[in-house]
């Protein structure tokens, strides 16, 4: 993967979206309103992100996420949501979170 981006899936009937790389705090705020966008143009309920690619969250992004992005995602609609990413990324978040 070597882009960025958002698209609605009709085969699986969810938004697709796709971070690679370092992306700065209003590109990913951009690709994030897009998603939001997709699903309410698209009555989607379903999300799939593929984080593989992407950089770290800073604090500022996570923050966002939290307190408006999900409460507006959920308001929205969301009710499932599906994140992929690579077992290195998913090792080190386990330890980071956990010990």
């Amino acid at each position: 993967m070597k882009e960025s981006g958002v698209y609605y899936d009709k085969e699986i009937r969810a938004v697709v979206v796709a971070y690679s790389g370092f992306l700065t705090t209003g590109q990913f705020m951009e690709i994030a309103e897009e998603l939001q966008e997709l699903s309410i143009k698209n009555h989607s309920t379903r999300q799939l992100s593929n984080i593989e690619e992407m950089g770290v969250l800073t604090p500022e992004i996570q923050k966002w996420l939290h307190d408006a992005w999900f409460p507006k995602a959920k308001l929205a609609g969301l009710k499932t949501s599906c994140i992929c990413c690579s077992q290195k990324r998913f090792w080190q978040m386990e330890h980071e979170c956990y010990y």
